[in-house]
């Protein structure tokens, strides 16, 4: 999947076809709002204002810039992976058992692809989270002349952490593993909590440095 062009990737979208979907799309908006954001800070790093920052803070930034491009790339691998676990959950449903062993197991394989597929909007989601922390340590560096592009990240990242929720909480009923249920719900209450105290003030201190403010 990540190996078409932009034009093939919309077209298939834009289409009847069940793949890709809103799984595959989060991965791909997350992966775009990580590389604009990471974006803001490489080119920031080339100006004589940073490169006269301590030593110290120079590598936390570039830790941080690498951290980004690490979650970017590995989001684009998560939009083949969605697309996979559907096309084998469908399969399977698709299966038509010719007596009670066969629907015992095929819903056992239901159960075990229904858990595989809820993981990739949870792994999406805890991805939002590592990207948050670092826009947390890059911000402060962005220079002004391009703090749009790392605006536009967080109101995408934003979006992300939403929409991944969205995503999870539509699958979870099929989820019938109470300690996974748990789990999931407790990653959901993190981003959450994340969203609510820390990426919004953010996003307001950001906008306040666009308006003029300090």
């Amino acid at each position: 999947m990540k190996r078409k062009t932009l034009e093939q990737f919309y077209y298939l979208l834009n289409s009847d076809a069940p793949t890709p979907g809103g799984g595959a799309v989060i991965s791909y908006v997350l992966s775009l709002a990580v590389g604009l954001s990471n974006m803001s800070i490489l080119i920031s790093k080339k100006r004589k204002s940073f490169l006269a920052l301590d030593e110290s803070i120079q590598n936390r930034v570039s830790e941080a810039s690498n951290k980004l491009t690490s979650l970017g790339t590995g989001l684009l691998d998560e939009i083949q992976n969605d697309v996979d676990a559907f096309n084998h959950f469908m399969v399977i449903y698709k299966l038509k058992p010719e007596n009670e062993e066969e629907q015992l197991k095929k819903e056992q394989l239901l159960d075990e692809a229904s858990n595989k597929s809820i993981l990739i909007p949870v792994k999406v989601l805890k991805t939002c989270i590592e990207a948050y922390d670092a826009y947390e340590i890059i911000e402060p560096y962005v220079v002004k002349s391009i703090i749009s592009d790392l605006i536009i990240g967080v109101i995408l990242l934003d979006s992300c952490i939403q929409s991944s929720i969205v995503n999870i909480k539509i699958n979870l009923p099929y989820i019938k593993d109470e300690n996974l249920i748990k789990m999931i719900n407790q990653e959901i209450k993190i981003a959450k909590e994340v969203r609510e105290s820390k990426l919004t003030p953010l996003l307001n201190k950001l906008m306040s440095k666009l308006e003029g403010g300090n």
